[in-house]
Order: C-alpha cells, then structure tokens, then sequence
C-alpha cells in the first residue's frame, strides 16, 4: 500500500482525510511512504517545539549579504527519528535573480539533530545598488530505514538582498542605500548591517574619530583618515597609523575605489593593495607634494586584484600626506585579467623638470616640474589589441617624502623601483605606437 501526503502553502491533510486545517508555509511538502505513517504536517515555524513537521525547514528571511558572503539560507530538522541517509538541496531560480547564488553546504545526513544549507552569493553589480530576490529552493531527504517515511521533498522561498559596496562614514551617518558601513572601528565581524553577518572588516586599530561628515551624508560626502586623530593633517608613518583590511575568499576581484573630501584638498591618494598575491600599487599623481595640494578634491581606481591569503588590507607608503578614503566596491571575477604581450623601450624625452633649458643642475639631476616619457611599443600578439595607458611607478626615496625621478635616461643617481604597466586605446600602425606617454 502506498500513501502521499502533499503540504502547499495554507493546506493540508491530515491522517485518512478526517480533518482538514489551514497555515501558512511557504512553500510544500510532500512524504511517500510504501506503508501507513503516523505523521505530523504542522506548521515549520509556529513556535511550538513539541508540534514538529516531520522536517522541520526554517528559513532565514530578509539578509543583506555582501558580495562573496556565505550564509545560512535554511535550517533543517530531522523530526522522524530514524536517521535521514541523504540530503540535498539545490536552488530552482537561478536564471531568474539579479546575483548568483551557489549552494556552499548541505547536510550529508541528518540524524535527530539540525542541519543547515548555507549559499554563497556574489554577482550583485557595479553600481551600488542593493539587488533584492526571492531564492526558491527545493529540498529532499532520504530515509532507508524500515520505520520512516523513505523520501521527503520541500520547496521553500527564502528573500535576501546583495550588496558589494561598502562607505566609510561617522557611526551617526545613515548609511546610503547600496552600500554596507565602515565607522571606524577596529578590524573584527562586523554585523551593523545584518546581524546574521559573516563579513569581519575594519582598521588595524579604533578610527572612529578620524571619519568625517562634510555634508549630507552621500557616499560623496563622508571619508575616513588612515592617519591617526592627533596626527592630521601629516604624513603616514605605518609605525604610528593603522591600515584597512577585509576578509574576503580566495580568488580574483575588480575592486573601485574612490577617495574625495569635498572641504579640502590637501591629501594625497596613494595606496598599496595587498591581497596575499602582487601588490597593486595605487600612486597619486596629481598631488603636488611641495605645496601639500592636489588639482581635484577626487581620484577613483578601478583595478583587479588577487586574493590568497584570504584577506585584502589596503596602506598608504610611508610618507603619503594626509591620506582618506571614501568608498570601496568589490566585484568578483572567475579569473584573472588578460595580460597584454607586448615590448616597451623609452624612445624619448621631454626635458621639463627643473630649469627652464630642461637640462638640470650640473649633475645631470632634474629635481621639480614634470615630465613626459616616450615609448616604442611593439605588439607581439596576433591580433590587434587596445592599450589604455603608460603607466611608470617611481620609488619615494627622498628623505621629504617626494618622488624622484627615476634613471631611465641616466640622468638621476639613486636607487629606483619603476614599474611599467600596459593599458589604454594607443592607436596602432603595423604593429607599433610611437605616441605613448605618461606624465606625472
């Protein structure tokens, strides 16, 4: 003989078909069994421990999750007794939500005790804003012993919300839609935003009184020093100043980063990106270090980074001035970026540094002014590819803080780290580029 009792939404029926009462769910249930089951389809969540279904599924509704975050989607139940052999469960509505959300754990097996399936969610976007769906998921458990039903089948809908943006701000600031808040506080879990959180983040040590409010409270509006309280406005020293940092799985990121302070423009937005792997190394150059002053109030990197050690941490050079950051976005990426393959050699110069016949003191040194560079670029791929930029990183080695020119020409003694990166839409003709420049 075979019974089905079926559960869907507000009904159910119980026993032969005696009664028949009316709840909420959201979601069914169905139980097969080859023989007669004394069986329980009351409510999961109606607040009665002695009332249980026969598994009981509670849903962890209404999380704000940030981007890479794992959470608990339900919890599970075994109510029959026997030991449920086989769990699974899987999510019904992928193509149909704005973020990806991939099953992380599932019970193996249940035996009288709880379980929980937790998801990874990521995908939320680049542009701040908090995308909001109703993940269905489907639940079965197996039972092979003689006293139980052998199957149970659930559905369940579980509404959770993906962010990937994250605002530094004053503990009183209402925190912009779309973004999760930074206050200051040294690095631990932070569940201001949702107290189920699993995101730890935060400063090597307490910053509170370094974050600001110059207006509104917009993401344009608010910021945190990485300088301490009593040290601003001067230049960071890691020995006295804290440093960011976030816990973050292991993989690749396309990571924004935006720094502005509409009230004063004395900072300098430089930065390492240390993700375990290469440092990504964020220098600023429209900071003019002599007068302690910049062009614009507002600098935005945008830059892929790799994450091994399972924590990103973000630090000025020592020697940066006044360093502030605004707002970070993380977006994750399946693998790494195309790397460009191509030859660059200096072809030129511009001698604009120091005095005005550009040749320097009489050691050949240029100390002040800028500079544009020249290259030959040869591209080595088969077909053609488009370049953004010329980037050439250059060391700070005077005792002031200021970068030196680096020997590219040997004209500047010392020692130099000089980085060359590719990138920018440089027009090509046979292969080569002649009108490629950076200026610093």
């Amino acid at each position: 003989m075979s019974k089905k009792w079926t559960r869907r939404s507000a009904l159910a029926l119980i026993g032969s078909g005696a009664g028949l009462l009316t709840w909420g769910t959201g979601g069914f249930t169905d139980v097969t069994a080859d023989r007669q089951v004394n069986i329980n389809t009351t409510a999961d969540d109606n607040g009665d421990p002695t009332d249980n279904p026969l598994l009981g599924i509670t849903t962890h509704d209404g999380q704000v999750v940030f981007e890479t975050e794992t959470r608990k989607l339900v919890t599970l139940t075994n109510n029959i007794g026997p030991k449920l052999d086989t769990v699974k469960a899987n999510v019904q509505n992928k193509a149909q939500l704005d973020f990806d959300v991939e099953i992380d754990s599932v019970p193996n097996s249940l035996d009288d005790e709880s379980g929980t399936v937790t998801a990874t969610v990521t995908g939320s976007g680049s542009n701040c804003i908090k995308e909001t769906g109703q993940i269905e998921l489907k639940i079965s458990a197996l039972s092979t012993s003689t006293d139980s039903a052998p199957e149970i089948t659930a559905t369940r809908s579980i509404s959770l919300s993906c962010v990937n943006c994250l605002n530094f701000e004053q503990p009183e600031t209402v925190t912009p839609p779309g973004f999760i808040p930074d206050t200051g506080s040294q690095f631990g879990l932070r569940d201001e935003f949702d107290p189920k959180s699993t995101l730890s983040y935060g400063w090597e040590s307490e910053q509170t009184d370094t974050t600001r409010e110059r207006g509104e409270g917009t993401e344009e509006d608010t910021l945190a020093h990485f300088t301490t309280n009593d040290r601003i406005p001067t230049a960071y020293d890691a020995s006295a100043d804290p440093d960011w940092g976030i816990d973050l799985p292991n993989g690749w990121y396309d990571v924004t980063m935006h720094c502005r302070d509409p009230s004063y423009s004395d900072q300098e937005y430089s930065f390492d990106v240390d993700g375990g792997a290469e440092i990504v190394q964020l220098r600023d150059r429209a900071f003019d270090y002599e007068n302690k002053d910049r062009s614009e109030q507002a600098e935005t990197y945008s830059f892929p980074v790799e994450v091994e050690d399972s924590q990103l941490r973000i630090t000025p050079p020592d020697g940066t001035y006044n360093p502030k950051i605004s707002w970070l976005r993380f977006e994750s990426r399946e693998e790494g970026p195309d790397t460009p393959k191509v030859d660059i050699s200096a072809k030129g110069v511009s001698n604009k540094r120091g005095d005005s016949s550009g040749r320097g003191d009489s050691s050949g040194r240029v100390d002040s002014g800028n500079q544009d560079y020249y290259f030959d670029i040869r591209n080595n791929n088969d077909t053609p590819i488009d370049l953004t930029a010329i980037r050439v990183g250059f060391a700070r080695t005077n005792d002031d803080g200021t970068y030196k020119e680096p020997d590219l020409f040997g004209r500047a003694d010392g020692t130099y780290e000089i980085e060359i990166s590719v990138g920018g839409n440089l027009s090509f003709f046979n292969g080569r580029s002649w009108n490629a420049d950076y200026r610093d």
